[in-house]
């Protein structure tokens, strides 16, 4: 077992075991809702198809720098090509704010659900409202 799985799944019991050992509706919905937010996005480790991703849309990943964290937002999936046990797809990023990041390997961090994804970025210019933006490209067999 991963250290990560075995975190998340005592993590689990600890927070199902608070949820029913507490008598105040808004600590019990909250714990519940966390619950709800790590069960909600799909592990990105395990399985990085064009699924999985499609439930990112949208959503804010950190990517810690040594001048302090930059924040990216997974704005679109652009699905190329799909069928037998080839998948090919771009995952497109926008900067959110004064962004500046490499070419590279970047370890983002999943802002909500706190998972952390090793990913490759390239620049890709400025969209429309001069925002900066990053390209991931996935080729892969499944």
């Amino acid at each position: 077992m991963k250290k990560r799985d075995f975190i998340l799944s005592g993590c689990s019991t600890v927070a199902v075991g608070m949820a029913s050992a507490t008598t105040a509706g808004s600590q019990a919905s909250g714990s519940r809702l966390s619950m709800h937010r790590l069960q909600r996005f799909p592990d990105l480790e395990a399985s990085s198809g064009h699924s999985a991703w499609r439930q990112y849309v949208g959503q804010r990943f950190i990517h810690p720098t040594s001048t302090g964290p930059k924040e990216v937002i997974l704005r679109d999936i652009e699905q190329h090509h799909a069928g037998g046990r080839l998948e090919q797809f771009t995952l497109v990023f926008v900067a959110a704010g004064d962004v500046a990041i490499f070419d590279g390997t970047q370890n983002l961090r999943h802002a909500p659900s706190g998972q952390r994804i090793p990913i490759y970025l390239q620049s890709a210019g400025a969209d429309v409202n001069g925002s900066t933006m990053y390209r991931a490209e996935f080729n892969q067999l499944t």
